[in-house]
């Protein structure tokens, strides 16, 4: 009963989740049980109902709106029932559409069947002044059955003569009306009061003929009466009757009309309100090319409203660019207009509005055609892709860079070994030769072109996955001012800088920030040979919910960088390559100045943008610590003593450390691989001579690394005293190093002096600090 039922018949719990769904339910809301059950009611009917309710619902029915598909809204009457199953309450819903009884009732409502409508009145009164014309009768009257008032009665509305005379509510019951209306058709000619002695109506008009019938719908549904009443006797009714079933004709082909016209008119609007809902822009033409048609967001993207281009052909309002060529494409939309579809390259161009704004648009088009298959238009969709388009060259630049890195990171780290040895044997051939040798020079020459080279390397170590910035909090406007003061000093360009007191600090890595704005001071040098004025200007920078769906940044605080100059600007065709490694437009450029900005202020979870005109913006994560102060570094060597052990699988490197710290009074053991270090410590300790520093290089190819090497010593020894030195600033180790045990951490290559210097730090640190620090390393390896 309750499959086959033809109302829907839908279960559910106190959760007023749905805990059955009956077939007529699948027909009528659009789901499947299996999409429905266990789902929240609310989906289909307001939960109001249910919790407000409930006691009208358990004694009768309701009517409510339900929805189709959980969007399309349609009249309900719907009655709830309590149940008991397996000791749990539930309540069963019964569901009835009334779509069409709610549509005739409209339907009689704007024809005159109703008291609200003057055209419907204008309506009535034509159609009842035609009646009684007609028949030469005195009074015509309709009924209409679905509109009851009080007990139940229906409303009779009376004319006498084409006027209005009376509108009152009408008791069917044991009337000529009720009698027409079960049987179809019924005619008194004469003595009609004596046949229904109680109809009050027929005793007030002084009837004595009566001739009615019912008046129908396009579905063949009695919906009312219509009839004429005489005071005297009706002597032809097989005229009356023909004339009467003219006009009930007449009268439902004016109700179907009427229909047709309220559902056109709905589907029209639900049309409009979907086309105004729709994100994307909208423009129907007919099959000359001529708007009839555009959405809200066509009119955004085209900066025309509906009322100015109703008519006008499609393509004075569709103003299109080649994405590429940039030049106009009108043969896209005369193709459009012509075929209806959009083909190859074209699908895609720069929308031009009427005041110039420009978007980047994604096209599609389809013909409109009737049930002939007769072109009958075009309709043209197009999406604004802008941001998407942006957001997708960030993430495919980003993928480049890291690629790239991947690469860069193995060989940079090859390389800096190399360095280190190279650097340090220069350096300690430059202690050992006077100044006034000419070797000495030549040496020089030589440690300043292996610097070059350093930095080279390091421009390619930014671009490593992985490798973090080594943070500290700094205040940027400092940072700024002595970076491109110093970058400009000598050159014709004046800087102006407008840094406020009230900036927010940043959490940075002093040298590659600082690096980045040096790479932009160079460029903008480069831009204006014959001198000018480079502008830095930096700003609290808030990003709220509202913008963030268009920014690649994540919600929050920054601080922004604009730096401009007065220079030619940026090419528009070099701006999406601007970024990319080894892209340059410079005679000796090496490709990788603004591509190892790029990297950097991306690993610092920031934003590097260019306009051509205005310059670049740089956006750096701002934080609420306080700014780190440091002392400045020292230069010369410090002496010390101490036993040092070196582990590097290189041996060039383990012999420029020992040549360098020996002068500095220090013993120095090194090893090539982990397991032979670990057991040179264990040896140590074992003869009461510990080493007082470890010096550890992270990766040893065919062996353990470092960072596992160091848990070990920690095992043996809590208290040793490990330095991580590596060439590899992909590894974490190098950003994070007391998170792995290591005291300090140098990277490859290095200065003696440098070198010197914390080794003579680490192993003047406070005895107990280390102790405490490697307890607490130990718990967390355990």
């Amino acid at each position: 009963i309750v499959e086959f039922s033809s109302d829907a018949i839908v279960g559910k719990n106190l959760q007023s989740l749905v805990t059955s769904w009956n077939a007529e339910a699948e027909k009528m809301f659009g789901y499947t049980s299996k999409d429905m059950l266990l789902q929240s009611i609310s989906r289909l009917i307001p939960q109001r109902l249910f919790l407000h309710d409930m006691a009208q619902l358990s004694r009768g029915t309701m009517m409510a709106m339900g929805h189709r598909q959980g969007y399309y809204p349609f009249p309900i009457e719907i009655s709830l029932s309590e149940m008991t199953v397996e000791r749990k309450k539930h309540y069963v819903a019964l569901i009835r559409d009334v779509t069409e009884r709610k549509r005739s009732e409209e339907t009689l409502k704007h024809i005159g069947l109703g008291v609200s409508s003057t055209t419907g009145e204008e309506f009535v009164r034509s159609l009842v002044k035609q009646l009684s014309k007609a028949l030469q009768s005195d009074f015509a009257f309709v009924v209409e059955t679905l509109k009851k008032g009080e007990d139940n009665a229906c409303t009779l509305v009376i004319a006498e003569h084409g006027t209005i005379r009376s509108k009152m509510n009408y008791k069917l019951a044991n009337t000529a009306c009720d009698e027409a209306l079960k049987k179809g058709f019924r005619a008194y000619p004469r003595d009609v009061r004596d046949a229904f002695p109680k109809d009050e109506v027929l005793k007030e008009l002084g009837a004595h003929s009566f001739i009615a019938m019912p008046l129908v719908d396009h579905k063949g549904r009695t919906v009312g009466l219509m009839g004429v009443i005489d005071t005297k006797p009706m002597d032809n009714m097989q005229i009356a009757e023909s004339t009467l079933q003219i006009f009930a004709a007449r009268a439902a082909a004016e109700i179907e009309r009427k229909r047709f016209e309220e559902d056109l008119n709905a589907e029209k609007e639900r049309l409009a309100v979907t086309l105004r809902s729709i994100g994307d822009g909208f423009i129907a033409t007919d099959v000359e090319g001529n708007v009839v048609m555009i959405n809200n967001v066509a009119e955004r993207l085209t900066g025309w409203k509906q009322e100015q281009i109703l008519g006008n052909p499609l393509v004075e309002v569709f103003n299109i660019l080649n994405e590429r060529t940039r030049k106009p494409s009108h043969a896209v939309v005369e193709r459009i207009i012509e075929t209806g579809s959009v083909v190859g390259s074209a699908s895609h161009g720069i929308v031009v509005s009427r005041e110039g704004m420009e978007r980047l648009v994604e096209i599609s088009a389809s013909p409109i055609r009737d049930k002939t298959n007769r072109k009958l238009g075009v309709v043209l969709v197009f999406r604004d892709i802008t941001e998407k388009e942006h957001l997708e060259a960030e993430r495919r630049k980003a993928e480049k860079l890291e690629s790239l890195g991947v690469a860069a990171g193995g060989i940079a780290h090859d390389f800096n070994n190399l360095l280190t040895a190279i650097i340090g044997n220069l350096s300690l051939c430059l202690i050992t030769i006077p100044s006034e040798d000419e070797t000495h020079d030549r040496l020089v020459t030589a440690k300043k072109a292996s610097l070059r080279a350093q930095e080279l390397a390091q421009q390619l170590l930014t671009f490593a996955k992985g490798g973090a910035p080594i943070k500290k909090t700094a205040s940027i406007s400092q940072l700024i001012n002595e970076t491109v003061s110093f970058s400009l000093r000598g050159s014709n360009i004046r800087s102006d800088f407008a840094l406020p007191d009230n900036l927010w600090p940043v959490e940075i890595d002093a040298g590659q920030i600082s690096q980045v704005v040096n790479n932009l001071t160079i460029n903008a040098e480069q831009a204006m040979p014959a001198g000018g004025t480079l502008r830095v200007r930096c700003e609290n920078f808030q990003l709220v919910e509202e913008t963030a769906a268009l920014s690649p940044l994540r919600i929050g605080k920054y601080v922004k960088i604009t730096v401009t100059d007065e220079g030619i600007g940026i090419p528009e065709e070099y701006l999406k390559k601007i970024f990319d490694p080894y892209f340059t437009t410079k005679p000796k450029g090496s490709g990788l100045g603004l591509a190892t900005s790029y990297s950097i202020v991306k690993n610092h979870e920031g934003l590097i943008t260019v306009e051509s005109r205005i310059g670049f913006s740089i956006y750096l994560p701002a934080t609420d610590k306080e700014v780190n102060f440091e002392r400045p570094k020292k230069s010369d060597p410090a002496m010390g003593k101490g036993r040092i052990l070196v582990l590097d699988d290189e041996e060039a490197i383990c012999d420029i450390v020992t040549c360098a710290l020996t002068p500095l009074g220090y013993d120095v053991t090194s090893a090539n691989d982990a397991l032979t270090a670990i057991q040179i410590y264990k040896e140590a300790m074992e003869r009461s001579e510990k080493f007082d520093a470890v010096i550890s290089d992270l990766t040893i190819p065919g062996g353990m690394g470092g960072a596992e090497a160091v848990k070990k010593l920690i095992e043996l020894d809590p208290t040793v005293r490990a330095i991580v030195s590596s060439g590899y600033a992909t590894d974490p180790v190098m950003s994070r190093y007391k998170e792995y045990g290591f005291c300090a951490c140098i990277a490859k290559p290095y200065e003696i002096s440098d070198l010197g210097h914390i080794v003579h730090d680490v192993i003047e640190a406070s005895n107990n600090e280390t102790l405490i620090y490697h307890d607490f390393v130990q718990s967390q390896l355990a």
